[in-house]
């Protein structure tokens, strides 16, 4: 659907979503909701959000705001008269008195697009969100333009974002592989504990509390986990203990 102007942000993210080679001439200036996959991490950079700017002539300051704070600052070309000394082309920047904020940038992609290997640039103020190549991500995107060729007035399109959403799908991808990796965390020390067990009683014919542990504390085996393994294996009747702490196979 094509892409309408002036809607709320929900209504844009339910019905016109852009993947990033849907992103066009048409669409510079404007805020518009863009979805992909993250392709690429760029570096961590600080840059201007408020630059001062001193009159060389009287000493005036003049604050200017950048709305984007990686875009070319605006110098102001005057000294105020009301002020200052309404001298022309008197003012210089100052990094020492102006403000700075941390940014970072990486590019997305078209997961389900027509030109899956397009990457797309997005620079944000978010460093709060932890993303990865990989991610889906789902954004409210500005998008800018900056020069290619000065020569031939070509032009890059990117984007700028304060907040990066990962998708309700990258999340439950991950929380899948956390879950699977707990679950074979849990396979593995099973099979540990059964496995110390076995060998001790095989050797000596009983194992004690102290045999297990010392046997699977070096494999990163807790002591919670040994008694959880065995007490799972005292109620099924794999193993019986006729003194406490001590313990044999049943069959």
């Amino acid at each position: 659907m094509a892409h309408k102007k002036k809607r709320s942000g929900l209504d844009c993210m339910i019905f016109s979503e852009k993947t990033v080679s849907q992103i066009a001439a048409a669409d510079l200036g404007e805020i518009i909701p863009v979805v992909g996959q993250i392709s690429d991490l760029g570096p961590h950079r600080i840059a201007i959000s408020r630059a001062a700017h001193v009159c060389w002539i009287c000493g005036y300051m003049v604050e200017v705001d950048v709305e984007v704070p990686f875009l070319e600052i605006t110098k102001p070309q005057k000294c105020p008269e009301l002020n200052g000394c309404g001298s022309q082309k008197t003012l210089k920047l100052q990094e020492d008195r102006s403000t700075f904020i941390d940014i970072r940038s990486f590019n997305i992609c078209g997961k389900n697009d027509y030109y899956p290997n397009y990457d797309f640039k997005i620079y944000t103020t978010d460093m709060a969100s932890i993303i990865e190549i990989n991610s889906d991500v789902e954004m409210q995107v500005k998008i800018l333009r900056k020069s290619v060729n000065s020569k031939d007035k070509h032009f890059e399109l990117y984007g700028f974002t304060e907040k990066v959403n990962i998708s309700l799908i990258s999340r439950n991808k991950e929380e899948e592989e956390l879950v699977s990796s707990l679950s074979k965390g849990g396979r593995n020390s099973n099979q540990i504990v059964r496995n110390a067990l076995r060998d001790i009683c095989h050797q000596r014919g009983i194992a004690t509390l102290t045999d297990v542990l010392n046997r699977c504390e070096p494999k990163g085996i807790s002591e919670f986990q040994v008694e959880e393994v065995i007490s799972k294996m005292l109620q099924a009747g794999e193993l019986f203990s006729p003194i406490n702490g001590e313990y044999s196979f049943a069959r």
